[in-house]
C-alpha cells in the first residue's frame, strides 16, 4: 500500500486520495504515466509529479527517513510491507515509569528471524550496534513509553528513523487496551509460563534477579520475548486489516497483496535468547 498512497504529498489528504483511486489513479506509476488526466489543479499536479518521482527514488533506495518525514503519523502502517525486511520489533523492561532513578533493565529485539536480548549489567552495550541495520522500528505504545525512555536513558543509542506504533492504528480499528489485552482480542495466545504477567510483574522479577534468583531473569526474558514476537504478528494483522479497510472504503478493485501473519517458534527463540546471556 505504500506505492498507492498520496497522503505524503503536500495538500493531499484522505479524501483526495480516495478520489484519485476512484478515478483509476491507484498508484504512483499510473499517475505519472497519465499525469495529464489526473483530476487536480495544475499547481497540485506539479507538486504531485515532483513528490512521486522522489518517492519512487526513495523506495528503490530503501530511504525510510524520506517516508518517515512526509507520511502522516496515522499512515505509518503503510511502511510495513515495503520495509518488513528492515524492521525490528522492540520492547523494553524498566524498574518504573521513568521517574528519578528508574532504569532500563532489558531491551528485546526481533527481526522476524532471530531474537536479541540485551540485559542491564550483562550485554546492554551491544544494543547500539544491533539496531544499526534497521530502518523501521515497531512497538506497542512505544511513542509514549519505550522510545522516549530509551532516548533519555541511553542517548548514545540511535533508534531507526521510521517508527510504527501499533497502539493507535489498532485502536482506530476498535482494538483498544494494553498489549496483552489487544493480543487476546485478535486471538494471540502466550506461553503458559508468562501468560498473565504484567509490566509490574516484570519489575518484581528484576528485583528477584538482583537478589540472586537467576530463574527470575529467565522468566523475565521469556516475558519480554513474548512481547516482541507478538509485535510481529500484530503488525501483520494490522497491515492486512488496514489494506482491507482502505480497499473497501476507497473503491480499489485491483488486487492488493496482504502479508503473511507469522506463527513464530517461541521455544526455539527463547533458547536462543537465553543462550545470548549464558542462561542455558
Amino acid at each position: 500500500m505504500l506505492s498507492r498512497t498520496f497522503q505524503h504529498v503536500p495538500r493531499i489528504g484522505p479524501e483526495t486520495e480516495r478520489r484519485l483511486w476512484r478515478a483509476g489513479f491507484v498508484d504512483w506509476h499510473t499517475c505519472l504515466a497519465r499525469v495529464g488526466e489526473v483530476p487536480l489543479g495544475e499547481g497540485r499536479k506539479r507538486c504531485l509529479v515532483s513528490f512521486l518521482g522522489r518517492s519512487l527514488t526513495a523506495l528503490a533506495a530503501e530511504d525510510a527517513p524520506f517516508f518517515a518525514r512526509w507520511l502522516p503519523g496515522p499512515q505509518m502502517w503503510r511502511l510495513f510491507a515495503a520495509f518488513r525486511h528492515r524492521a525490528v520489533f522492540l520492547d523494553i523492561e524498566t524498574t518504573g515509569m521513568g521517574g528519578p532513578g528508574d532504569v532500563i533493565t532489558m531491551v528485546g529485539l526481533y527481526d522476524g528471524r532471530q531474537p536479541r536480548v540485551f540485559v542491564r549489567g550483562i550485554n546492554m552495550a551491544g544494543l547500539e550496534q544491533a539496531l544499526r541495520p534497521f530502518s523501521l522500528v515497531v512497538t506497542y505504545n512505544g511513542a509514549q513509553f519505550d522510545l522516549p525512555f530509551l532516548r533519555w536513558a541511553m542517548p548514545e543509542v540511535t533508534v531507526p528513523p521510521a517508527h510504527l506504533d501499533l497502539r493507535f492504528p489498532l485502536a482506530r480499528l476498535g482494538y483498544r487496551g494494553g498489549l496483552k489485552g489487544v493480543e487476546q482480542q485478535v486471538g494471540l495466545v502466550r506461553d503458559p509460563w508468562v501468560a498473565g504477567l504484567s509490566g509490574y510483574d516484570a519489575v518484581l522479577l528484576w528485583r528477584e534477579y538482583e537478589a540472586g534468583n537467576r530463574d527470575a531473569l529467565r522468566r523475565l526474558i521469556a516475558y519480554n520475548l513474548a512481547d516482541v514476537l507478538n509485535l510481529e504478528a500484530l503488525a501483520a494483522f494490522l497491515y492486512n486489516e488496514m489494506v482491507t479497510h482502505c480497499c473497501e472504503e476507497g473503491g480499489l478493485s485491483d488486487y492488493v497483496p496482504l502479508v503473511e501473519v507469522p506463527t513464530g517458534n517461541y521455544e526455539t527463540c527463547l533458547l536462543e535468547a537465553l543462550r545470548q546471556v549464558r542462561l542455558t
